[in-house]
């Protein structure tokens, strides 16, 4: 037979000794604690409905709250019937605490993570490192291959490179192309075969962390350009390449905990990409 709780006069809610907190891996905590309370205590205006609402201290819905978590906040609860005239209010906290043992420096004692990703992407083939070591004119003939429609057909091995007439390729019939050699003969062939992209490992750095306050337009307007030092120092595997800022992602978690990923992704280390992202 369940026993019969008594309200003292003026309370209205009872905290019951099921509190409990756990770190998330960046620093943070979550904890979790219940609550008793009167159902009539819930009617829209009475006191309840000003202690339990998002971003709440934990301290002022349980003055017994052990001081060292005084920093959660309430991030959500989910009310149940306990007995009849009596409800489960299950609660759900979160927070940061301060570093230094007293609290008064102040910062979040918060703790990155790292990641790094690889992947395959289909680039253009004049994106392939090759192609920027051929001279300009065969970089401009090839340009125009690929610029043709699948129906032209060209003869790579017979001295009848072809020509462009009114920007459409023809055989031979005049002034005619020398005969493509070394790298632009092997690009040429991949053209003829309609083969026009190349795979390209590409590599993800993401760093995370979390606190009670989101990124700022400051951080915000940092994307988009290339970075010398990425947060965490990533391996990168040759010179050849280099660091670009892709963006912060944030996600919010209750009233005060942000999540924030910064990605960084490498690209090729050339002229044009510095200019444009430098």
């Amino acid at each position: 037979m369940s026993v019969k709780l008594f309200f003292p006069p003026g309370v209205n809610h009872i905290p019951q000794a099921d509190f409990d907190t756990n770190p998330t891996e960046n620093g943070g905590w979550e904890g979790s604690q219940s609550f008793l309370a009167k159902k009539s205590a819930l009617v829209r205006g009475n006191a309840l409905e000003t202690l339990f609402v998002r971003g709440a201290s934990i301290s002022a819905l349980d003055s017994n709250c052990p001081v060292a978590y005084a920093f959660l906040r309430l991030k959500l609860f989910v009310i149940s019937d306990h007995q009849p005239g009596i409800v489960k209010i299950a609660c759900t906290f979160t927070g940061y605490a301060q570093e230094g043992s007293n609290g008064s420096s102040g910062e979040e004692g918060i703790v990155p993570t790292y990641s790094l990703r690889k992947d395959i992407e289909e680039v253009p083939l004049n994106e392939h490192r090759k192609w920027a070591d051929m001279s300009d004119a065969s970089k401009a003939r090839l340009s125009l291959c690929l610029t043709q429609p699948d129906s032209n057909v060209f003869n790579l091995e017979s001295g009848t490179y072809g020509f462009f007439d009114e920007s459409v390729f023809q055989e031979h019939t005049g002034e005619f192309w020398a005969v493509p050699v070394d790298d632009e003969l092997a690009y040429a062939r991949l053209i003829a075969q309609d083969k026009v992209t190349v795979k390209r490992p590409a590599w993800t750095w993401t760093v995370r962390t979390e606190g009670s306050s989101g990124f700022t337009a400051a951080q915000l307007n940092k994307a988009g350009k290339i970075v010398a030092n990425p947060l965490g120092n990533p391996p990168t595997p040759s010179n050849d390449y280099c660091w670009f800022f892709v963006g912060p992602d944030q996600e919010q978690s209750g009233e005060k905990r942000f999540i924030k990923d910064l990605t960084y992704q490498l690209i090729p280390d050339t002229d044009e990409n510095r200019f444009l992202y430098d």
